[in-house]
């Protein structure tokens, strides 16, 4: 099966809730909780990939930020989920009428993304960093997961798979020619 006959197969199975769009407070607060926790795994990426695995300085102060935000958002998140439905329904709504789609593919996403990381986490704890034949197909179909929320995710901001592939290997060629492959920042 090629990019655009998966986009296909996976617009024929696009479904989201409409709820979300009505009281938006946990996906709100759980955005903001997986929003800080990408950008802590970024920095810890670059602490091994620019920095020679040590913490300091700059790099050590944005991972204390990004863990506060994450902190926060999970205190929020916390906090609305231990409220009694009679609770919820009198807290101030968080509403989302725009680009609740857009949240909650964001979320699928992020949700698949996670449990590849759990699983490779426990491969790291119960199989000594190697990666067993049933693990590799666990994580196969959960790379899966993650190539349906990302091919949908890809469409309704307008784009095709082919399109996100071209804008990224002309984003990592521009780096290569400038030699900013390592580093911060979208716009290296």
């Amino acid at each position: 099966m090629n990019a655009k006959e998966y986009a296909t197969f996976c617009e024929q199975r696009d479904e989201y809730p409409v709820v979300i769009e009505r009281n938006a407070s946990a996906a709100m607060d759980t955005l903001e909780i997986v929003a800080a926790a990408a950008s802590l795994a970024n920095q810890v990426k670059k602490i091994y990939r620019d920095d020679g695995g040590e913490i300091t300085g700059k790099r050590g102060d944005s991972i204390l930020n990004h863990a506060e935000d994450a902190i926060s958002g999970l205190e929020a998140l916390i906090n609305y989920i231990k409220m009694s439905p009679e609770d919820q329904a009198r807290s101030p709504e968080q509403t989302m009428p725009q680009g609740a789609h857009i949240a909650f593919l964001t979320l699928g996403l992020i949700g698949e993304a996670g449990e590849i990381a759990e699983k490779i986490y426990y491969a790291q704890l119960t199989e000594g960093g190697e990666i067993s034949e049933a693990r590799r197909l666990m994580l196969a179909k959960e790379l899966g997961g993650t190539a349906w929320y990302f091919t949908r995710l890809a469409a309704v901001l307008g784009y095709s798979v082919e399109d996100i592939f071209r804008i990224n290997a002309e984003e990592l060629r521009g780096r290569m020619a400038r030699g900013t492959i390592l580093g911060d920042g979208d716009d290296r």
